[in-house]
């Protein structure tokens, strides 16, 4: 869609989101875990799962490359290049082996908001040993002058290794985290784009974050250190819908891109997701007194319909009502002798309940 804030004016507004941005961002998530107050219980359960060595390489980029928001900087120029296509996890690895190397090592070093002098970086990409700390500038917060150097010194083998962590992350785990969220973000995008055709876009992008403030001439980013988007360069603006984001501020600008998060809250993604189906119907089967009571009988012996009607002083239709409940939760089981029908209680279910009813609220 094309918004005008000014007559003279035009900015292309995107919406979009992807598993490779939504993987990346996690990452960050899982390297820094605390400040995150939806995910950081996910991202440490998931983290303990992956395999060792796994662990380590997320830790280095984490350690070296400012909790992986560099590499995020990197994902979305390529994604942001396709749009509208949705490019899928293999297809940005592969565009980003064959990245210019010169655009890689501004991406990757976080130098692109800054404005950094390109002789000066191909300099740093010719001579490694000779980047000072004062030329590192404001990146010295987030970069220190020994990971600048050994990332120079091997780009190609830097990348390799960074392509491997996101394939073999994606394998192990995320891959099968895509599937709930992605439903998610697909609703979500279709509800922002309706929302945002109701109003200024400028406002919209005002309200994405409190960090955030609009001037008449440019976007600016109270971050440390802070940063300002003139808006008469911007004639892209890709909004990245993301449920790990929150709370950072994120955004880029890469040639006449702007990308900014707008944070979605995980629990969301989450709280949707099916409920199994044998869980649901254990605890509805248990949520009448009557039933459970007849459970605490068959629990102790077998029982017919009279039996159960005799001890709980209840009609036997009103037995047979209950016990057709809990047969159709598979909890009770029947056996024939002679010409009555003798009861019996399923434990495995009941013995598996704590389990499964962790697995279903442990994200």
């Amino acid at each position: 869609m094309i918004l005008d804030k000014h007559s003279n004016e035009n900015i292309k507004v995107f919406f979009t989101y992807s598993a490779i941005q939504e993987m990346t961002i996690s990452l960050h998530v899982m390297a820094n875990p605390s400040h995150h107050l939806y995910t950081k219980d996910w991202a440490v359960n998931k983290f303990q799962n992956l395999s060792v060595e796994l662990q380590r390489d997320i830790q280095f980029f984490a350690e070296n490359y400012a909790d992986w928001f560099f590499v995020i900087d990197v994902v979305n120029s390529i994604v942001e290049k396709e749009y509208p296509r949705k490019m899928s996890v293999n297809d940005v690895l592969d565009e980003m082996m064959t990245m210019d190397e010169y655009l890689f090592a501004k991406l990757f070093l976080g130098l692109t908001v800054f404005e950094y002098d390109e002789k000066m970086l191909q300099r740093w990409m010719r001579e490694p040993d000779s980047v000072t700390e004062q030329e590192l500038g404001a990146q010295s917060s987030f970069l220190s002058l020994d990971s600048a150097k050994a990332f120079l010194k091997d780009i190609d083998g830097t990348k390799i290794r960074l392509k491997n962590t996101l394939q073999r992350y994606w394998d192990e785990c995320f891959k099968e985290e895509w599937k709930s969220i992605e439903p998610y973000l697909e609703s979500v995008e279709r509800r922002e784009e309706l929302k945002i055709q109701d109003e200024n876009y400028m406002d919209y992008i005002n309200d994405l974050h409190p960090d955030l403030l609009i001037t008449d001439e440019e976007i600016v980013f109270r971050k440390d250190p802070p940063y300002a988007v003139p808006i008469r360069k911007i004639k892209k603006l890709v909004i990245i819908l993301s449920v790990f984001s929150t709370p950072h501020l994120s955004g880029n600008f890469v040639g006449d891109t702007l990308d900014i998060s707008k944070n979605l809250n995980f629990h969301s993604v989450k709280v949707n997701e099916e409920i199994p189906s044998e869980l649901s119907s254990v605890l509805y089967a248990c949520s009448d007194a009557t039933r459970l009571k007849i459970i605490k009988i068959l629990w102790n012996s077998d029982a017919t319909t009279t039996d159960i009607a005799e001890i709980l002083e209840l009609s036997p239709s009103t037995v047979s009502i209950h016990l057709k409940v809990l047969r159709d939760a598979n909890l009770v089981e029947t056996n024939k002798i002679k010409k009555y029908v003798h009861y019996s209680i399923k434990k495995e279910p009941f013995l598996n309940l704590q389990e499964r009813m962790s697995g279903y609220f442990t994200y």
